[in-house]
C-alpha cells in the first residue's frame, strides 16, 4: 500500500510533537500529502485497539508492534522506505558505561554509515 492510498482511511496517529507523529509527517511530505489524523493517542496499544475497533488505521513501526495482540488486525508494508533518524546521546564530563562503550565500538565498526551520520567521534 503506499502512502497516498493510506489517505483514503480514517488515519490514527502519534500526537504532533512526537518522534513517531515527525516521521510520518516527513514520509507524507515525501509525496506531497498532508497527515489528518481522525485521532491521536501516544500509546500503540492504544491505536491498535482503535484500529481494532474500526475506527481507521494506524502506521507503526515493527518494533512498537512487538508483543502487542494484533488479532483482527492486518499488516501492510507501506511501498515507500520510512525511516527515522537514530542518535547516541551522552553526558559531557562523565565516563562511557561498558556497555554503552561496547555499543559504541559497534556503531563505530560494524556499521560505519550509521556512525557517519551520527557524527559519534
Amino acid at each position: 500500500m503506499s502512502l497516498e492510498e493510506v489517505t483514503s482511511f480514517p488515519l490514527l496517529a502519534n500526537p504532533k510533537g512526537t518522534m513517531l507523529r515527525d516521521t510520518l509527517e516527513s514520509a507524507f511530505r515525501s509525496v506531497n500529502k498532508e497527515v489528518a489524523p481522525s485521532q491521536e493517542a501516544y500509546n500503540s496499544l492504544t491505536l491498535v485497539g482503535l484500529v481494532k475497533a474500526g475506527h481507521g488505521v494506524t502506521i507503526l513501526p515493527r518494533t512498537a508492534l512487538s508483543g502487542l495482540e494484533l488479532t483482527h488486525c492486518r499488516k501492510i508494508r507501506i511501498r515507500q522506505h520510512v525511516s527515522r533518524d537514530v542518535g547516541i546521546v551522552r553526558a559531557t564530563g562523565r565516563s562511557e558505561s561498558p556497555a554503552a562503550a561496547v555499543f559504541r565500538q559497534f556503531i563505530q565498526t560494524e556499521a560505519p554509515t550509521f556512525a557517519a551520520a551520527l557524527q559519534i567521534s
